[in-house]
């Protein structure tokens, strides 16, 4: 290890001493580029340290029985060099018992995070490992690899050919808590395939180099109640070739994408909506734990690892938090500008990156906690802000005082800072924000469906709408459908005419029979006349136009074109009923955001909010299964029930440039008064409190 200062109190007794390397550790000696490189790797801690030749040579040596006097002269150290090294090592948390242990105990996370996530190896997995490989090593041959490009790339094809992507839309929309058990075995079973990936990796890997890996470790991993198997794979580090230990990184990974390919197969392949269902989840579980997960380099999982041995650099998250630290030593001018450390501008984006991914993981977490409890949820709320905001903080100012030259002046400046990002967070109004979603309408707006089964003759495009019509429908059955009426109406008009010459008591009843008659006879004709639609001012054809030449019927869900009257447009907008009394108190603006085009943007004043919760959407667009935000009943047919109460607001919409169309879909955000951070954090801890305010 380098670097570090050396601390008094251990050279009186450095002949005596007594030290063991700490539990849990390997220390390994491997090759980067030709040079050789000493680490050390803490699995359970998520660290590997590189250390020097020197210190690699004593903590191999520490076996915890002789003093260190005895351990220095068998590897050649001389006491000095050992009374500067041993404490470097104690600080760093290698080392266990020995003087100034007590000052220098192996360093321990925080309470929050030993409390959501623990590790425990139960299993030697090294005697499995040739039946192991019987089973599954024949992925890792080239032939194997070339087969999964091609497989991987036919279950790409039909994935998109049969339009996988709607039916896990449709999967996701329909699922409840129930299946929550069913899904948590897939996921165990795909997650024990994966860690038996890595352990055979490992076990050819070694092997191909003539190694001999002495023991591969399994065992169950604890996240927020919810056990999950995992492997320790260190020994990787003995490994030279960098493409071997990626290898490794990779293997379960790979595992996972043979079983989502064959599952994506068998979805194609079947037509019982049971297998095919349970194939369609399996996949999705390998893809989305791969790609959000494992694959990620910002998370000690696999992608991390991988990037470390390519990059050549087994601490990249340590360097990446010392590349912010010496930002902050920099801004806090802790020492001389000569004096601190260089700041590396792509550790410090990497370091950007992991903050930005811990942020979003906690976010997914409070969400979860919040859905079994609202008290779950704000406790992990504010496990989340210690572990990302307080506890990084204080041990950042602790390192910078540490590193400066005048402590008493940088602990001032910090205190300064605090005090002022304090002040700021409780005094200092921040205009805060409200979002919601709504649809476009057009005033007068009305949807033209075909009155009964239709021929699309013709459809004018919306920029070029013609001179006579803008649709055009013919219906053969309809004209036989009138003539036929209009021979109905011949002989009850007859048979009319017959009751009154006769002046017998039939004559009301034939009356009656004729009138009818002639209502039958108009509504055809209402129907005749909504064939063909005149030339109006607005005009937009949605899908008719892929129509033309084709026959359609009658679908209430599925307007043929829509007729906009005018070009006045406004926007109905929807926004949990929790948050109704915020947008009473907002300034009356918003600003509308095009779904799906973030840089069209429209201004909107706010014309009434409903006084009333209703649960039914005015628009299926704004609900889960037609890809908005907003969770709706399942068993709705028409999918715009939602599952909590929201209240309408009604927005007109100002003149633009930007080209609106009945029915789009806008994501809002309204302007509320300003107020302090901290009143804006209570005020959302109440809400996450409110189980009606995450629906």
């Amino acid at each position: 290890m380098t670097g570090g200062q050396v601390t008094g109190g251990i050279a009186p007794t450095i002949d005596d001493a007594v030290v063991s390397r700490r539990s849990g550790l390997s220390v390994v000696r491997t090759v980067f580029r030709g040079r050789a490189r000493y680490v050390v790797s803490d699995v359970a801690a998520g660290r590997h340290l590189s250390v020097s030749p020197a210190a690699y040579r004593l903590l191999a040596a520490l076996d915890g029985q002789r003093p260190l006097a005895a351990v220095g002269a068998e590897i050649g150290l001389s006491r000095q060099e050992m009374a500067g090294l041993v404490p470097r090592l104690q600080l760093a948390g290698l080392l266990t018992g020995g003087p100034g242990q007590q000052a220098a105990a192996a360093p321990v996370g925080p309470v929050e995070g030993r409390a959501l996530f623990l590790k425990r190896e139960l299993v030697e997995l090294g005697p499995w490992l040739p039946r192991i490989d019987r089973a599954m090593g024949w992925i890792f041959q080239p032939l194997a690899a070339l087969a999964w490009l091609g497989l991987a790339l036919m279950a790409v094809l039909l994935f998109m050919a049969d339009d996988g992507a709607g039916d896990v839309r449709n999967w996701i929309a329909q699922f409840d808590a129930g299946q929550l058990f069913a899904l948590y075995l897939i996921f165990l079973g795909l997650k024990l395939l994966h860690e038996l990936g890595h352990a055979l990796a490992l076990w050819r890997m070694a092997a191909a180099e003539g190694l001999r890996v002495n023991s591969i470790r399994a065992g169950i991993a604890v996240m927020l109640v919810m056990p999950f198997p995992f492997t320790n794979v260190s020994s990787a580090w003995r490994v030279q070739s960098k493409w071997r230990r990626a290898v490794v990184g990779l293997a379960g990974m790979y595992v996972e994408s043979w079983i989502a390919i064959a599952a994506v197969l068998l979805w194609a392949a079947v037509d019982d909506p049971l297998l095919k269902g349970a194939a369609l989840q399996v996949a999705t579980i390998a893809a989305v734990t791969t790609l959000l997960f494992n694959l990620n380099p910002f998370g000690r999982m696999d992608g991390y690892y991988v990037l470390a041995d390519l990059a050549e650099s087994p601490n990249l998250m340590q360097r990446a938090s010392a590349a912010a630290t010496a930002v902050a030593a920099r801004l806090f001018r802790v020492r001389a500008a000569a004096e601190l450390q260089p700041v590396e501008p792509l550790l410090l984006a990497y370091w950007v990156g992991v903050l930005a991914y811990r942020l979003v993981v906690f976010a997914g977490l409070v969400w979860l906690a919040h859905a079994l409890s609202p008290w779950v949820g704000l406790l992990m709320l504010g496990v989340a802000v210690s572990l990302l905001l307080v506890r990084p903080a204080i041990a950042t100012a602790r390192r910078l005082v540490a590193m400066a030259a005048e402590p008493a002046t940088v602990r001032r400046r910090l205190l300064l800072a605090a005090g002022l990002v304090g002040a700021f967070i409780v005094l200092v109004p921040v205009p805060a924000g409200l979002q919601a979603v709504g649809v476009v309408e057009g005033e007068g707006a009305r949807f033209l469906y075909p009155p009964r089964d239709v021929r699309v003759v013709a459809v004018a495009p919306q920029e070029n709408p013609g001179d006579s019509s803008r649709l055009q429908l013919e219906s053969p059955e309809l004209a036989d459908a009138q003539r036929q009426a209009a021979i109905r109406g011949a002989e009850a008009m007859a048979r009319w005419r017959e009751a009154l010459d006769r002046g017998g008591d039939g004559a009301q009843a034939a009356a009656e029979a004729v009138a009818a008659q002639q209502l039958a006879a108009e509504a055809l004709a209402g129907e005749e006349d909504r064939l063909t639609i005149p030339a109006i001012p607005g005009w937009d054809p949605l899908r008719a136009a892929e129509y033309e030449g084709s026959w359609v019927a009658p679908d209430p869900r599925a307007p043929l074109a829509v007729a906009i009257p005018g070009d006045a447009w406004r926007i109905r907008a929807v926004v949990p009923e929790a948050e109704a009394d915020r947008l009473r108190g907002a300034d009356g603006f918003a600003v509308a955001r095009i779904a799906g085009r973030p840089d069209l943007r429209v201004q909107a004043r706010v014309e009434r909010i409903s006084d009333t919760a209703v649960e039914t959407l005015p628009s299926e667009a704004l609900g889960r299964p037609a890809g908005g935000p907003i969770t709706v009943d399942p068993a709705d047919p028409l999918g715009r029930r939602a599952t909590a109460p929201v209240v309408e607001v009604w927005l007109a919409v100002a003149p633009g440039p930007v080209a609106l169309r009945h029915g789009q879909r806008v994501e809002l955000r309204f302007g509320t008064a300003a107020r302090p951070l901290a009143w804006q954090a209570v005020e959302a801890a109440l809400r996450l409190l409110d189980p009606g305010a995450g629906a």
